[in-house]
């Protein structure tokens, strides 16, 4: 009897000393309602090395808005939400020329970028993407979002992009050819790959325990080629951010080489160890704060037949994405 109380109180101070570890379990609400606004800045520094020229070093800072609006819960769990992304900006700076240039939904368009003299097929290429991304500011869509939050379709994007292209006469073929790809590639399909990649800080599991650890593969696209990338995940714990209780977690991407091959392109890829954090409010699925760093060098070796000489490019990117929830 004596040993059985020793072992009871020794067992009740492990117990003290060793609390067991606190249990999250993550729900998605559908913000009825509700319009949530996600701010992401993204700040890159880049150096290039094309050929025989020399280095050229570049810097950037894009910023964008998600705005979406969930206006109706329907019988079967899915919510139908109405999206946007109203605010386009990149600020850049090469060779001691500063760009910068802001698209915004019912705003003049702020464009400060440097013409390059005796190149108007690369000039008219230029207002082609300018004009591609003023079709993103200023379109509406619908989604369909599951109960667990994840999007399931897209409906409206590739409309209205297509809307707001259509009456666009680029005068060379290679701007004509541009406007094809750009119109045939906005579609809602690709829309909803990007609305679903917001949501790849969410477990996939609904309950866990802070301090515990899991693996996943996740295959993603390169070139038109699909590869699998590993991850290593984390709840590190439980944090007040905006005034909301948080999940706070940490996802490692592996190191990665990617190698694509054609006739013309051989395209080799190099990615560092990619650290994410990510701020969850568990309560309700949102995503209050993430942030990403991440270094990737690139070689690219061009076959050009016509001059029949090789040409090759080196890229080394180290950036920081941050995305902030605005409101509510």
């Amino acid at each position: 009897m004596y040993s059985l109380t020793i072992a009871i109180i020794g067992l009740n101070l492990l117990a003290a000393v060793n609390p067991p570890a606190e249990k999250i379990e993550f729900k998605y609400v559908h913000p009825l309602g509700k319009t949530i606004h996600y701010r992401t800045t993204i700040n890159t520094d880049q150096l290039r090395k094309m050929g025989d020229l020399q280095e050229q070093k570049f810097s950037s800072i894009g910023i964008f808005d998600l705005v979406y609006k969930c206006v109706k819960v329907n019988p079967d769990g899915t919510g139908f939400y109405e999206v946007s992304m109203p605010l386009w900006e990149e600020k850049g700076s090469m060779d001691n020329q500063t760009v910068i240039i802001r698209f915004e939904a019912g705003k003049p368009r702020i464009d400060q970028k440097p013409k390059l003299p005796n190149h108007d097929e690369i000039n008219e290429m230029n207002k082609l993407v300018d004009e591609n991304k003023q079709a993103g500011v200023d379109a509406r869509f619908a989604m369909i979002v599951g109960s667990d939050g994840t999007p399931r379709k897209v409906q409206g994007y590739a409309e209205s992009i297509k809307k707001s292209l259509k009456d666009l006469k680029p005068a060379s073929k290679m701007a004509q050819n541009q406007l094809k790809k750009l119109i045939a590639g906005s579609t809602d399909e690709s829309m909803l790959k990007r609305m679903q990649s917001e949501r790849r800080f969410f477990p996939s599991r609904k309950i866990l325990h802070v301090g515990e650890t899991w693996k996943d593969d996740v295959e993603q696209e390169t070139y038109g080629k699909k590869h699998k990338i590993k991850r290593e995940w984390k709840l590190v714990g439980v944090e007040t951010v905006k005034g909301r209780r948080c999940a706070k977690i940490e996802i490692e991407v592996l190191p990665y080489v990617f190698e694509v091959s054609t006739d013309r392109l051989k395209h080799q890829e190099t990615r560092d160890k990619t650290v994410q954090i990510a701020y969850l409010d568990y309560q309700n699925g949102l995503l209050v704060q993430s942030e990403t760093r991440y270094k990737v060098s690139t070689r690219q070796i061009v076959n050009r037949p016509k001059s029949q000489d090789i040409f090759e490019t080196q890229d080394t990117i180290a950036g920081v994405n941050r995305t902030e929830l605005i409101s509510p």
